[in-house]
């Protein structure tokens, strides 16, 4: 299994997490998710190693622009948001082309641009979004985690042009009904398994033939299968 220094981790794939506490326990019941937050990895030309890009109330890690922990949309390293972060992560990688040079450019300029927007709670957005009926026009000066990766996803054509992104929770990254277009996302990859007080990465070998897999995770969004 890759460690989060390893070279396989490319733009486009996803980080989950599960994170302790009551704000996470909260988004867990309210999206019916085992997971807590999701980001998506980018490569930017002006970075050496693979960042996250993520939408959080306050990440645990520095942000490479700002120089210290950001609320809202934020790029941390990604081997540091791994060691850092409170709780399980897990990687699905991303199947399917690279991001062309026009859609790489693209990308660079929307997560800039995006860069240091406010966090949206996800229940607010819901219930805006109830009261309207889904009509009302997407507003991206804040969001929340998964309702950033969905854009991009959209941005990136990977998700359907008229996919609406604050209908998605982290949820709907880790189960296996996720339709995709261009691609599809890799059977999960556990990186990190947290037990307090303190956390350890995993790198185990890749399971032996025949080896049933086994759920790390079950939610309303489908099962998250690792191997044993």
């Amino acid at each position: 299994m890759p460690t989060p220094g390893h070279h396989s981790f490319r733009t486009g794939d996803i980080l989950l997490f599960a994170g302790r506490g009551l704000a996470s326990d909260i988004i867990r019941f309210a999206t019916r998710s085992p997971w807590s937050h999701v980001g998506m990895v980018v490569e930017l030309p002006e970075y050496p190693e693979p960042l996250v890009v993520e939408a959080t109330t306050l990440s645990e890690s520095a942000d490479v622009r700002a120089g210290h922990a950001l609320a809202g949309v934020g790029l941390v390293p990604l081997a540091t948001k791994v060691r850092e972060y409170p709780g399980d992560v897990a990687w699905r990688a991303w199947q399917g082309n690279a991001p062309s040079q026009a859609q790489a450019r693209m990308l660079a300029r929307m997560v800039r641009r995006l860069h240091g927007r406010p966090y949206r709670n996800y229940l607010v957005t819901l219930a805006r979004e109830l009261g309207t009926g889904f009509r009302r026009r997407p507003d991206l000066s804040g969001l929340f985690c998964s309702e950033l990766v969905a854009e991009l996803y959209r941005r990136l054509g990977w998700l359907p042009r008229t996919t609406r992104p604050s209908r998605y929770v982290p949820g709907h990254f880790a189960g296996d009904a996720l339709t995709l277009c261009n691609g599809s996302l890799a059977s999960p990859q556990l990186l990190k398994q947290w037990a307090a007080p303190c956390s350890s990465v995993i790198s185990s070998a890749a399971p032996a033939a025949g080896t049933a897999p086994r759920p790390l995770r079950t939610g309303a969004h489908g099962r998250l299968l690792l191997p044993q």
